[in-house]
């Protein structure tokens, strides 16, 4: 399966189908995520998009930081592959102030993903900009910030575009 984006994918929508026929809601969510993940690569963004607000609504409810922190950075991921750079930094951001709020750090796997979808995002944006917005995102409350993941709206910084 590794580096068959195709293959991830079967896996993943197979996951899902058995995790929301007999797994627990914290199950269905990963599996949204992983899914959310692995399509955006293949361009997806729309179907991302809604994946990664499903997952946000299950683990949003019983506040589960890290999954809620890894729905951040997927929606940053597909904002980045949207070319919304503004929006995936801040939201990088948010996601890591979440994390650092339990006193956790992303998890290794992810990190090639994340890398990825940073650089994108830093690509879409004029030198230093990419880590203010990065900043912003981590000061953003958490309520805030679940709205700047689902909203599809690029909320700007009063410093430019």
């Amino acid at each position: 399966v590794l580096g068959d984006v195709g293959a991830a994918i079967a896996r993943c929508e197979e996951a899902l189908a058995l995790a929301r026929v007999g797994g627990t809601p914290q199950l269905v969510a990963a599996c949204l995520r992983s899914l959310a993940a692995a399509i955006v690569i293949r361009g997806e963004l729309d179907r991302a998009q809604s994946l990664v607000e499903e997952s946000l609504s299950i683990v949003r409810r019983p506040n589960e930081p890290r999954a809620v922190a890894e729905c951040l950075e997927t929606a940053a991921g597909i904002a980045a592959a949207g070319g919304e750079g503004t929006r995936a930094a801040a939201l990088f951001g948010a996601a890591e102030e979440v994390l650092a709020s339990i006193g956790a750090t992303r998890t290794p796997e992810r990190q090639p993903w994340i890398d990825v979808y940073q650089e994108a995002a830093r690509l879409k944006l004029e030198p230093g900009r990419f880590e203010e917005e990065q900043e912003r995102g981590r000061e953003l409350p958490l309520d805030d910030a679940i709205e700047l993941a689902t909203s599809r709206e690029v909320v700007v910084s009063s410093g430019g575009r």
